[in-house]
C-alpha cells in the first residue's frame, strides 16, 4: 500500500505542487474536505492550510486561546481532528517520516510542531503556511524550512489566539519565503473547433496575463485534441474531450469539442398510447458526429406534445407526421401513431395473463376485438390479425415498396404489414402460385408458431435476446407424435427460448390460437 501510494503521489507531483497533489489524494481516497463546513460566506478564506514535511516524526499540537490542547498529533495517532475545524492527513510512506497536510481556523488557536523535549535535534523540517481563498485555493504562502528544533523541542509555532492570520502578517509570523499566489483567472466553459484547426486558449480573469506562463496544459484525450504548454490547442479528430489547466494551487477545465455534422439521420416511426411518454431516439450518420441537436416541426392538433429533450407525450388518439431537422439542415420524418388507452374493459371469458394481455390491449394489438368495452380472451385468431399485431408489437412498419408479387386476397389497411411479411419471407402464400393468404381463416398454433420462428430468422429481432431459455424438449409433452416434422426445427427453439411454453402436458398444435395465448406470445417476444 505505501510504495503503491508513493508511486500515485509522485506522478500527481510531477504535474503540480505538494499542496494541490496532497488534495487530489484526498479527492481519490474520499476523504472528506474541510470545505464542506466552511463558513458559507467566506468560505475557506477563514481557514489556513499547513504542509509538514521531514525525515523524523513532527508532534503537531493545536491550542485554544485558554492554552487548552483541542486537537494533537502522538507518535501513532492522532487525537481532537474531528474532520470539521481541524483536519490532519498523513502521507508518510516510510516509517519514521512525516508527510502531513493539516487544515484549522485562522483564528483563535495556536499550533505548534515539535520534536523531542530539547533544543538543537536535527530535524530538517519544511512547513508550507497558505492562507486561502473563498474557494479554497493557496493566496498566500510562506515556506519556511528549519534546521534543527529550539528549546523544549519546539520547531515551529503559529499564533493566531491574538489576531487572525492573514496576508498581511503570516511572513512575520511563519518567516520564510512568500509566494503569492494568482486566483482570479478562469478557462472558457466550452471551445468549439473544427479538425485540423489550431487555437489558442483564452484565459480570462484579473490574473491571467500573470498566470499565462505559469500553467501546466493537459488533454483528456491526446487523439481528440492536443494541448501545447503554451496553451495552443490543435483539432486532431471529432470528439468532445476536457483540457486542464492548473498552476499547482489553481485548476481549471474547459470543454473542448471537434464538430462533427451528420451526413443523415434515421427517425423511425413511433406508436404510443395515450398518456405515454417516450423519448425520439435518432440515429446519426456517421456515429463520429457530434452535432445531435434536432428541432422537430409537426402540426399542433392536439395529438402530442415533444419538449426540448425530445421527449414526446401522448395527449390524444391519431396520427402525426414529424420531421426532425439539424440547425444545417439535414432532416429525415417519421410517423407517430397514438391509439387509444383502454383503461376500463371486461374480459368476458377464457384464459388470459392479466400482465400480457393488459400489454397487448393498452398499444392497441386487439383493437379489432374490442367492442363496447368488452373482449374475450378466447376469442380465435384470424391470420390477418395475427400478423398485424405480430409485427404493430415489434414496431416493425410496413414497406413502402415490394419486390414481391402482393397476396390478391387482402386489402385495406392491413394489406401494407401482410404483404410486408410476405417481402420479408415470414409468410407465404397458400395456394402453388403463392398469391392468396387467406386472412379471414382461423390458423392453427402450429402455424403461428412458424410464423414467429420465421421473423426470428428473418434476423429483424434478435433471437438470443428474447424470453429466458426454458429448455423444455418436444418429447417431454403428452401429444408430442402430433409435431410434424416441418415444424420441429421452430418449435425446439420457440421451446427452449421459453417464448412456447405449452399447456401443461400438451401443445395443442392443431388447437387455434386464441387472443389470451396471442398476448402471452407477444409479451415475451417485447420482454
Amino acid at each position: 500500500m505505501r510504495k503503491s501510494f508513493k508511486k500515485l503521489e509522485t506522478v500527481l507531483i510531477k504535474r503540480t505542487s505538494r499542496l494541490l497533489a496532497m488534495i487530489l489524494v484526498l479527492l481519490l481516497l474520499n476523504i472528506t474536505p474541510i470545505v464542506a463546513y466552511a463558513d458559507a460566506d467566506a468560505g475557506m478564506s477563514k481557514y489556513i492550510h499547513i504542509y509538514c514535511e521531514a525525515p523524523v516524526v513532527i508532534k503537531t499540537t493545536i491550542y485554544d486561546a485558554n492554552g487548552t490542547v483541542v486537537a494533537g498529533t502522538g507518535s501513532d495517532a492522532t487525537a481532537g481532528f474531528d474532520r470539521r475545524s481541524f483536519i490532519y492527513d498523513s502521507f508518510a510512506y516510510e516509517e519514521g517520516t512525516t508527510r502531513a497536510s493539516i487544515y484549522m481556523p485562522n483564528s483563535g488557536y495556536k499550533i505548534v510542531f515539535s520534536y523531542g523535549n530539547s533544543a538543537g535535534i536535527p530535524v530538517d523540517c519544511a512547513l508550507d503556511v497558505s492562507t486561502l481563498v473563498p474557494s479554497g485555493e493557496m493566496d498566500k504562502s510562506v515556506r519556511r524550512v528549519v534546521k534543527s528544533s529550539a528549546a523544549g523541542g519546539v520547531v515551529l509555532q503559529i499564533d493566531g489566539t491574538t489576531e487572525p492570520i492573514t496576508n498581511d502578517n503570516i511572513e512575520q509570523l511563519v518567516g520564510g519565503k512568500v509566494t503569492q499566489h494568482y486566483t482570479n483567472w478562469s478557462l472558457p466553459d466550452k471551445i468549439v473547433m473544427n479538425i485540423g484547426e489550431s487555437q489558442k486558449v483564452k484565459i480570462v480573469g484579473k490574473d491571467a496575463e500573470a498566470i499565462a506562463n505559469l500553467l501546466n496544459w493537459s488533454s483528456g484525450d491526446d487523439k481528440i485534441v492536443k494541448i501545447t504548454q503554451d496553451g495552443v490547442i490543435n483539432a486532431q479528430d471529432y470528439g468532445t474531450v476536457f483540457i486542464a489547466a492548473t498552476d499547482g494551487n489553481k485548476a481549471e477545465t474547459c470543454k473542448v469539442i471537434v464538430t462533427k455534422e451528420a451526413e443523415s439521420v434515421v427517425l423511425r416511426d413511433i406508436v404510443m398510447v395515450i398518456g405515454e411518454r417516450t423519448l425520439i431516439r435518432p440515429i446519426f450518420i456517421p456515429d463520429s458526429t457530434t452535432e445531435r441537436k434536432l428541432n422537430y416541426d409537426f402540426a399542433d392538433n392536439g395529438i402530442i406534445e415533444i419538449d426540448q429533450n425530445g421527449v414526446i407525450k401522448a395527449l390524444a388518439s391519431g396520427v402525426v407526421e414529424v420531421t426532425g431537422q439539424t440547425p444545417y439542415g439535414i432532416a429525415d420524418s417519421f410517423t407517430v401513431i397514438v391509439q387509444t388507452n383502454y383503461t376500463d374493459y371486461a374480459v368476458t371469458s377464457g384464459w388470459y395473463d392479466e400482465k400480457s394481455f393488459e400489454y397487448a390491449v393498452q398499444r392497441g394489438l386487439f383493437d379489432a376485438y374490442l367492442k363496447n368495452g368488452k373482449i374475450a380472451a378466447d376469442h380465435t385468431v384470424k391470420r390477418a390479425d395475427f400478423i398485424v399485431a405480430l409485427l404493430k408489437s415489434l414496431n416493425i412498419e410496413p414497406l413502402a415498396t415490394f419486390t414481391v408479387v402482393p397476396f390478391s386476397d387482402v386489402s385495406g389497411a392491413d394489406a401494407g404489414y401482410i404483404n410486408t411479411a410476405k417481402q420479408l419471407g415470414i409468410v407465404a402464400g397458400t395456394d402453388s402460385a403463392g398469391l392468396l393468404f387467406e386472412p379471414d381463416r382461423i390458423a392453427s398454433r402450429a402455424e403461428q408458431f412458424q410464423i414467429i420462428y420465421n421473423l426470428i430468422n428473418s434476423k429483424l429481432i434478435d433471437g438470443t435476446k428474447l424470453a429466458t431459455a426454458s429448455n423444455k424438449k418436444i418429447a417431454e409433452f403428452a401429444d408430442a407424435d402430433d409435431v410434424a416434422n416441418w415444424l420441429q426445427p421452430a418449435l425446439a427453439y420457440l421451446l427452449d427460448k421459453g417464448i412456447v411454453v405449452g399447456d401443461g402436458s400438451r401443445l395443442m398444435l392443431n388447437e387455434p390460437l386464441t387472443l389470451g395465448q396471442l398476448a402471452a406470445l407477444l409479451m415475451r417476444l417485447a420482454q
